[in-house]
């Protein structure tokens, strides 16, 4: 642990010559020293909440000290965990208490730089964690409803009495907008009513927009959508919601897994539906796997 005094900053004075008005070098009898006023430029940074996701604020709060005698202006920074190199978060600011978003998952240092009567003093840095959005988030979000509930009424149009199919994609983040969106909708094959339904999205495509420093603004892949197919046409009865096989699919991928599949028949066996169920029941968002993407290795 670093010491307050090892990144102050102290001005060393002569009291012999401090007041020389004549430039002799000697204080004169007339030229005496009364007092002598030191003070230690430093400042201080606090987190309020260091670990937060990319969708919440963090709350910087510096606290100047050594009776600093003019207005400080702070400069916010950030650095990668693993590096050395200090970015600016925002222009600098009179604002003690500073609220902003890193739009880059994963481990970071923060730290304040305080200029105050051409002085200039750093805080020690302090950890953060910036975390991928919780899969209860994404679903919560009114975009990726809409997309979702849109993609099930395909599913249910595209349901005739001898056919079926799913179709699914994966679910974006904007960082820049705090926006989601999706991928390119893939539709799964189209199966009788004696096959299981399913669809396979391809390899999960890589986020963009991401150069290495803690500035970036990325897209980001935060987890797979699928659709689950009717039982209006079909016998039987079957499981609504996540199967073995989409928790061990999105496990294996490291994303939340999101499925829209119908609500369970009360009057049935507990979490399934019955076979001639129809197309117009109600039915919900499920998730599965991880409850997040985790942050990348550093």
């Amino acid at each position: 642990m670093r010491h307050w005094w090892e990144d102050a900053v102290f001005y060393q004075i002569y009291p012999r010559s401090y007041a020389d008005s004549n430039g002799d070098g000697v204080l004169g009898p007339s030229e005496v020293l009364r007092t002598l006023t030191v003070y230690v430029v430093d400042v201080n940074l606090a987190v309020a909440n260091p670990t937060r996701t990319l969708l919440q604020n963090f709350s910087l709060n510096a606290t100047p000290l050594g009776g600093a005698l003019a207005t400080p202006t702070y400069t916010y920074q950030i650095s990668n965990a693993a590096a050395t190199t200090w970015y600016n978060l925002p222009q600098a600011t009179s604002q003690a208490t500073w609220s902003t978003e890193v739009h880059v998952a994963g481990l970071f240092n923060v730290r304040v730089q305080m200029d105050v009567g051409g002085t200039r003093a750093i805080s020690a840095y302090a950890p953060i964690e910036v975390d991928f959005p919780n899969v209860t988030a994404i679903m919560a979000n009114a975009t990726v409803q809409a997309a979702a509930a849109a993609a099930w009424q395909d599913t249910l149009n595209a349901t005739t009495a001898t056919t079926r199919r799913e179709e699914g994609y994966y679910i974006l983040l904007d960082t820049s907008t705090d926006t989601f969106s999706q991928t390119a909708t893939i539709i799964g094959p189209t199966v009788a009513n004696d096959k299981s339904g399913a669809v396979s999205l391809p390899k999960v495509p890589n986020d963009t927009g991401i150069t290495g420093s803690p500035l970036d603004t990325p897209i980001y892949v935060v987890a797979d959508f699928h659709t689950h197919t009717p039982m209006t046409f079909r016998t039987g009865r079957r499981r609504v919601g996540p199967s073995s096989g989409d928790a061990t699919s999105s496990n294996t991928i490291n994303l939340p897994g999101i499925v829209y599949d119908y609500v369970q028949d009360p009057d049935s066996d507990p979490g399934c539906i019955p076979g001639g169920w129809a197309l117009a029941e109600p039915a919900k968002l499920y998730s599965c796997g991880p409850a997040r993407r985790p942050i990348p290795k550093q």
